[in-house]
This record gives structure tokens, sequence and C-alpha cells, in this order.
């Protein structure tokens, strides 16, 4: 760690903390945390961190550690620097981790899909407030869409569990947020049909965690939602967006955008809730002023039925079989 010091510091402020920790040590105020000690923080699974493939992980942790002790040194604070600094967990929420969290959460979530053989999913977007007493379907004189969205998830499941082989027994996974609402409703579907679905929970403060009816070896927390963008679109072949607010609006669009701009290949996507999604966005006027083209409009097709979203969807499926 020390010789990492050298590289990165400058001369004065790498002889000013060799001398603190010779000092430390000296009066043997510095404890060297063993590498297998449990420090507490849990946007990242530790036992991965510790594992193989974590080993760039590790080394970038290891890089960016000297930066983190030297500043707790001008700080004037106590620091317990540890033998494998990801198991640092004032340093792994420091502001000089920042690029270690992002791509510990980004790695973590792909290796681990990857060893669950997930290579398609379907994503379900819609809002956590569904269901609740802040949207209620019946007042507004809409269908009942938490219900529809269970039955769409488990119908699709039952499909793509049919579809299905030894080496490959569901071939399209639902993904959703993790969180209640629109999120639940595709994960209970899925699990109604007796298939798996991954759930990628956001860290927020007002939000208690993930639904229960996510499977659990595929249940994800993200402290970034760049890096959960990320894998919403990752494996995507499709996604459902029902009814939503700010969260379900940046998500469709972004994915509109990233088609649009040809960043990402097609895939389908489905306005499931006419009444809702003609209301509240306007697309026929984007194009009549001139801010999207009309051919942008074929990027993405309006449901209001179950059965024929299942039918739109299955269709287009079926060529990644």
């Amino acid at each position: 760690m020390i010789r990492l010091a050298k590289n990165l510091l400058d001369g004065k402020e790498y002889e000013r903390l060799f001398r603190y920790f010779n000092r430390m040590r000296d009066i043997k105020r510095v404890k060297m945390i063993d590498s297998k000690k449990e420090c507490g923080y849990s946007f990242t699974n530790k036992q991965f961190l510790l594992s193989p493939e974590a080993a760039i992980l590790r080394s970038l942790a290891q890089s960016l550690y000297p930066d983190y002790l030297a500043r707790m040194l001008r700080e004037g604070k106590d620091v317990e620097p540890v033998s494998v600094p990801v198991l640092d967990e004032k340093f792994v929420r420091s502001s000089e981790a920042i690029w270690f969290r992002v791509l510990s959460e980004t790695i973590y979530a792909e290796i681990i899909l990857r060893q669950e053989k997930i290579r398609h999913t379907v994503v379900w977007f819609g809002s956590a407030r569904l269901g609740t007493d802040n949207f209620r379907s019946e007042v507004h004189g809409l269908p009942d869409y938490m219900q529809q969205a269970v039955d769409l998830a488990e119908k699709f499941t039952k499909w793509s569990l049919e579809q299905g082989n030894n080496e490959n027994p569901q071939p399209f996974v639902i993904c959703t947020g993790a969180g209640p609402g629109i999120m639940q409703a595709g994960n209970l579907g899925a699990k109604k049909a007796g298939g798996r679905s991954i759930g990628l929970n956001i860290q927020l403060p007002h939000e208690s965690g993930s639904n229960p009816y996510i499977s659990k070896e595929i249940s994800f927390s993200f402290q970034y939602f760049f890096t959960r963008k990320f894998h919403f679109l990752r494996r995507a072949r499709a996604a459902v967006v029902f009814p939503g607010g700010f969260g379900s609006m940046d998500e469709l669009f972004e994915s509109l955008t990233l088609i649009q701009t040809e960043k990402m290949a097609p895939i389908k996507i489905i306005l499931f809730g006419i009444k809702f999604w003609k209301e509240v966005v306007n697309m026929e006027k984007l194009v009549e002023y001139g801010t999207i083209s009309k051919k942008d409009l074929s990027l993405f097709e309006y449901q209001d039925d179950v059965n024929l979203a299942f039918q739109s969807l299955t269709q287009e499926l079926k060529n990644f079989l």
C-alpha cells in the first residue's frame, strides 16, 4: 500500500504519509483489519469482492486507497488502514471510491446473471404508486392495470417456460425495478407461473426495498440509477411500459432515444394503457412540431388488452429462440 502511495502522491505528501503510518504503527494505534472481517456495507456482496472474478475491483480499490488515506491525514482524522481496501467500509463509501462503487455493482450483476444463464429479458416498467391510495385506476376511469400486469406476466412466463429445454428452461425472464406497484405485479405474475424473475432495486429513502416475489438468486440492489439502467437494457428483448410517473417516463424515453440514435438494437416496446398514454404523452404533436420524425412512431406500439399484448410479445421473441 505504501509503495502504491509513493507512485500516486507527490514527494512531500508521500513523506508525510509515510512518517504518519510509521508513527501510528509505533504507538500501535493502527490495526490491520483481517481481510475476512465483515464491515457492514451492503451495496455489493462481500464474498464476491473476495472472489477471483472481482480481482479487477480489488486492484482498482488498491490504487484509490492512498488518496483516501492521504485525505484522512490532511483532515486530521484517525484512520485504520486495512490489508484489503474493499473491506474498509469508510473508504468504500468515500468520494475517492466512487468508480469502485460504480464498477462493483455493475460487474457483480453482470457476473451473477451470466452464472444464472440469463440471456434474454423482458422489462416491466411502470409506477410504484399503482395500487396505492395515490393512484386508483377506478377513480380515473381506467382499467385495473395492476391485475393486467400480473396476468400478462403470468401468461408470458408460462409461454417462456414452454419454450425452454434442459439447458435453458426459461429463455425469457421478466426483469423489473424490484419495487411495489407495477414492478411487484410483474414479479408476482412470473412467480404464479412457476418461473423466475429479476429485480433491480434502487436504494431510495422512501422505498423499503425489494418486493417478495423476486427470485432471490437474481435480486440486486443498486446505488446508482445509470448502472441499474444499464442492466435494464443489457439483455432486454422487449419492454412493456405501464402507466407511470417520472421514473417510468425516464426509462421509456431513454430506451426510445437509444434505439432512435442506433446506440442499441431495436426492441419491442409496448405502451400498455392506451387512454393513459394518449392523454399524458402526445407523440403525434411531437411529429407535428418536428421534434421527432413520423417514422419514430414505429418504435413503439399501444396495447390495451392482455391477450393482444401477449401475442405481440411472443411473435417478436420467437426470433430469439
